[in-house]
């Protein structure tokens, strides 16, 4: 193999990620600049009926100063730093806590 074969077959390692991020960013991206979510047709399943609510609680309890531990609000209370999707202690999810989730899930 010469060494121009080779530059040539590395010139072609870049264009399927880049083609990627392209195609993922094509898709995500009129929602950014709209303001509509990316989960607009799911927000009537589990991301509009439970994690939405638990990604506000969340914020709203840290806008308060205080860490959730237990949310009261469900049936009779129910630990809300156990439950695991709640994401409290996943750090790329601490991003949306800072704006709405619905449209910084477009960033996610």
């Amino acid at each position: 193999m010469t060494a121009e074969n080779a530059k040539a077959r590395n010139r072609g390692g870049f264009f399927y990620p880049l083609a990627g991020i392209i195609l993922v960013w094509a898709i995500f991206l009129p929602g950014v600049f709209t303001g509509q979510s990316a989960l607009a047709g799911l927000l009537e399943h589990d991301v509009g009926f439970q994690w939405i609510p638990f990604k506000e609680y969340a914020r709203w309890a840290f806008a308060l100063g205080y860490f959730p531990l237990w949310c009261p609000y469900l049936f009779a209370g129910m630990p809300f730093l156990a439950f695991s999707h709640t994401g409290l202690l996943y750090p790329p999810g601490w991003l949306l806590w800072i704006f709405n989730y619905a449209k910084a899930v477009n960033f996610y």
